[in-house]
């Protein structure tokens, strides 16, 4: 698992190969019961045995189903930093010159897909440090406040903010039945959020 200076990952990484696969491979087993159960129903003896692992060796890697569930939710932590970071070297003259399509596409597209993709990320969530979601409000404020000005910029970014979140939440209560990406289209409502913003801006600016 990537390792940051200053994080402390959830559990014990081992020193060898093989025993970080067995860890990972417990992890693969967590996700699949969150996923397929929810959260309530993972214990690590649930867990070990999906991994097809004893319950004993499993101490060696997590000290309880606390420390389990918060390397779930490092692992998907850390895929979404990586998916960010391309948009985050971006310039404000670049984001300027997109369309309002192209900026939610490069924002929201893949976090959004990433989330769909694996429910359970959606299950763990709330155990992710505030860090990277904040990290990704600052950008969508600068982002925003460049292209509408500071006062509509401002509340364009918390309003996409939160209609992004907000669907996010519904589909994690609607776990059991969780309806394909193109049932619910969060980027579509956003960008035609966007646009009619961004055109209303333009007719003001034009009159």
């Amino acid at each position: 698992m990537a390792t940051r200076e200053g994080y402390s990952p959830s559990g014990r990484i081992p020193q060898r190969a093989r025993g970080r696969e067995r860890r990972e491979a417990v992890i693969d087993a967590a996700c699949a019961i969150l996923t397929d159960a929810g959260e309530e129903a993972l214990t690590l003896h649930a867990a070990a045995l999906r991994a097809n692992s004893s319950i004993g060796s499993m101490y060696h890697f997590f000290s309880d189903r606390d420390q389990l569930l918060r390397a779930v939710a490092d692992r998907h932590r850390d895929a979404l930093t990586r998916l960010a970071a391309p948009s985050r070297r971006l310039t404000l003259d670049a984001w300027r010159n997109m369309d309002a399509a192209q900026v939610i596409d490069v924002l929201f597209r893949e976090p959004i897909d990433y989330f769909v993709a694996h429910p359970d990320a959606l299950i763990v969530h709330h155990l992710q440090d505030t860090g990277p979601a904040r990290s990704f409000q600052s950008l969508l404020l600068r982002i925003m406040r460049a292209r509408l000005g500071a006062a509509e910029g401002e509340r364009v970014a918390a309003t996409l903010y939160a209609v992004s979140t907000g669907t996010l939440a519904y589909l994690r209560g609607m776990r059991e039945t969780l309806l394909p990406h193109d049932s619910i289209d969060i980027g579509g409502a956003l960008i035609a959020y966007l646009e009619r913003i961004e055109r209303g801006t333009r007719s003001e600016d034009a009159g």
